[in-house]
């Protein structure tokens, strides 16, 4: 009855009270077994539960808790206090998650509902409720299941952000060449000089719907590909290589372009992958400067990393936009960056691709006075 089942009878007396303490020995080798089995069991379906993903939490008919796991405290914003006694309803704030309780364990029916909670940050939570048990029973009334959606549902709004950004963006030079063809068909393409204006113009739009579909190729690329092989590249070839690309655009802007690279600056990295980074900065800095300003390239060792900066003169941005510039579509300034062929994708490929060689990227700007783009990338040994 104490608990100890190594405590044996004594091999005295009648045979019945041999046969008596025989039988003792035997229940208490198979009660020990039990409790051991039990035990067991307990302490597996302790280390499930407390490992779980989700949050779950029993309770009796009274509210009061009578299990919940660490998941569960966390969602439902209750730190590590334990909560095991406490009454459910005065220990949990959300209103909603209370009325799912409530409903449970009052009317014995399953309630799952869609929840948002706002501490101790905002989430989403898909609430579970089971009845388990009858009224009367001492044992748990109701189980709540929480599960987080707020990463999935995060996904999923992005999704059809981009579909919708993607079909705005396709459809308004696809509507600009229908419209030009039409105008030919109906009759302008017999006045040559109309028609070769508006050849231009459908030549400028299909352009852009080729950047376009260039870009999502290559972010989609580059988001389901495995990390390219990398290798040690000298940083200043590669930008001298992407300036020579570059240089009649900066040129017909008057723009002064200087570099402060050391020599022999090496990062570990994709070159081809480093040649796009370096295009898209550049190339921004080139399209958003003013007239006669200037360009500046450089790069500094910071450790184990090489911080490569692209400073230009132009027109800056907001400051309330720089949180967003690498987002997919963003743009500061919408007709602008469709007037000088941006699709809006290209800062976006900037972050994916130095985020997979594990750099990071920044901005600072001020309005009207310029912009310092800066990526690290690993250094080679």
């Amino acid at each position: 009855a104490a608990g100890d089942f190594d405590a044996r009878a004594e091999g005295a007396g009648p045979r019945e009270v041999e046969q008596l303490g025989e039988a003792l020995h035997k229940m208490a080798a198979s009660i020990r077994e039990t409790i051991e089995q039990l035990t067991s069991e307990r302490n597996e379906a302790k280390a499930v539960l407390e490992n779980l993903a989700e949050g779950v939490l029993a309770v009796d008919g009274r509210g009061c808790v009578l299990t919940m796991n660490p998941a569960a405290r966390r969602l439902l914003g209750l730190g590590l206090q334990e909560m095991t006694g406490r009454n459910f309803f005065e220990v949990v704030r959300t209103a909603a998650v209370r009325e799912i309780v409530s409903e449970v364990i009052e009317q014995g029916r399953r309630t799952e509902r869609q929840v948002s909670v706002f501490a101790p940050e905002e989430r989403s939570l898909h609430v579970q409720g089971l009845p388990c048990g009858p009224a009367e029973s001492t044992g748990p009334r109701a189980i709540v299941v929480l599960r987080d959606k707020t990463e999935l549902d995060r996904y999923e709004r992005l999704r059809r952000e981009f579909v919708a950004n993607v079909s705005h963006e396709l459809k308004s030079p696809l509507t600009s060449i229908r419209g030009l063809t039409e105008t030919l068909l109906d009759g302008a393409i017999e006045d040559g000089a109309a028609a070769r204006r508006f050849v231009g113009l459908i030549d400028v739009d299909a352009e852009r719907l080729s950047r376009l579909i260039d870009d999502l190729l290559s972010l989609s690329q580059i988001e389901s590909q495995p990390a390219p092989p990398l290798e040690p590249v000298d940083v200043r070839s590669v930008v001298e290589s992407v300036l020579e690309t570059l240089r009649p655009a900066a040129d017909r802007r008057r723009l002064t372009v200087t570099l402060d690279l050391p020599a022999g600056a090496q990062a570990r990295v994709n070159p081809d992958r480093l040649k796009q980074v370096l295009w898209n900065l550049l190339d921004n800095a080139i399209k958003y400067n003013r007239e006669g300003g200037r360009v500046a390239v450089s790069a500094v060792r910071e450790g184990a990393l090489i911080r490569v900066a692209v400073t230009d003169s132009g027109v800056g941005i907001p400051e309330k936009d720089l949180a967003r510039v690498f987002e997919r579509f963003y743009r500061v300034d919408k007709a602008r960056s469709r007037e000088m062929g941006g699709t809006g994708l290209g800062l976006s490929i900037v972050k994916h691709i130095v985020e997979s060689h594990g750099g990071t990227v920044r901005v600072e700007s001020v309005l009207d006075e310029g912009s310092v783009f800066s990526f690290t990338l690993p250094a080679a040994e």
